[in-house]
């Protein structure tokens, strides 16, 4: 059960005692289920998210109607240029060359009958969030529009990449397969569910455009909402990541959030040490050795003869571990293919 300030709480269900339960056995279920209810939280239960422990579709609801309720206390104008029926969504990231490692603040803003921004959280995320979290503000906000829904409706974006995915969520092809491993999955999911509740069309207008038409004026409103919301960025409110729409298992780390990149480029990223390997990278199984210099102080006693001999012998040794590394790495590899091939020969072979 949720309670007014956020928390989780056990909710007792209500037993019909039958004859079989003495009348100490009722009293002591009154009491244990009383005492849970008041003491025991989910957080107590938990290590990590305790809205995991809910549906998938409350969590949804929940989002959705926060949206709609944060709009009425934002203060945030409307849009000038709107007809009426049209909205339009943008994104904004700053640094705006931050790769995936690096903190960065990223914004979606939303305009036209209502107007919102919002803030996205983590840090393994990417301007791509930015426009994605504006066509959901958008999306979410039409619904309960003040005019009737009609075929008439649009929402503008400049992310074409965006457009093309939904008007090919339209179509007998299944997306599934196709968005399984796609950066930000779980946001363009959320984004095609609304997208099929929505009488909305979603069309693609350039950025930065200096016609005086609806759709350039819209854009540039939009444009201009979610980048100077990163001048109040710490009071922007924040989106809370869809996890009602991300793989069943999805990676997470305390620094960086909820990881729906590409995994292998994320783990790659831990080994990056522009001072110890000289390429900046570790690519042992390519035969490339780290700085081994870096390992001696400037004041150590050893001399330089004794030196340049340990370093050739830790190199010696590092290059061979590493090559047998990756091929038990590579041995591995072709073992479990060789059972998913069905392959017994390949399989006894190594």
């Amino acid at each position: 059960m949720f309670n007014d300030n956020g928390t989780i709480t056990i909710q007792p269900i209500d037993l019909k005692f039958d004859k079989s339960w003495t009348l100490p056995a009722r009293q002591n279920w009154t009491i244990i289920t009383k005492a849970l209810h008041e003491h025991l939280q989910m957080d107590d239960l938990l290590n990590g998210y305790t809205e995991l422990a809910i549906s998938r579709q409350t969590r949804k609801a929940r989002a959705e109607e926060f949206i709609r309720d944060l709009v009425r206390v934002s203060g945030f104008h409307l849009s000038k240029a709107t007809d009426g029926r049209t909205w339009a969504s943008d994104g904004s990231m700053i640094p705006a060359a931050a790769n995936i490692i690096e903190n960065k603040s990223i914004t979606g803003a939303a305009t036209g009958e209502q107007t919102l921004v919002m803030r996205v959280p983590g840090r393994n995320v990417s301007i791509l969030q930015g426009e994605q979290l504006g066509l959901i503000i958008a999306l979410v906000l039409s619904e309960s529009s003040k005019t009737a829904p009609d075929a008439s409706g649009r929402l503008l974006t400049d992310h074409l990449n965006s457009v093309r995915l939904i008007e090919d969520s339209r179509t007998e092809i299944s997306q599934t397969p196709r968005l399984r491993y796609m950066n930000g999955r779980s946001y363009y999911r959320w984004i095609i569910d609304l997208a099929e509740r929505s009488s909305l069309k979603i069309q693609y207008t350039p950025g930065h455009s200096k016609d005086h038409t609806l759709e350039a004026q819209m854009n540039n409103e939009a444009d201009f909402l979610a980048s100077s919301s990163q001048k109040i960025y710490k009071d922007i409110p924040e989106i809370r990541p869809p996890t009602f729409h991300m793989n069943n298992f999805t990676f997470y780390s305390p620094t960086d959030g909820w990881i729906e990149s590409n995994i292998l480029h994320y783990v790659d990223h831990l080994f990056i040490d522009s001072l110890i390997w000289p390429l900046h990278f570790s690519l042992y199984y390519l035969g490339q050795l780290p700085n081994l210099n870096t390992l001696f102080s400037e004041n150590s006693n050893i001399n330089p003869v004794q030196k340049r001999r340990l370093v050739s012998h830790l190199a010696a040794d590092w290059h061979t571990s590493s090559i047998r590394l990756a091929g038990r790495i590579f041995g591995d590899f072709q073992k479990r293919m060789a059972v998913l091939n069905d392959n017994p020969y390949s399989y006894k072979h190594f």
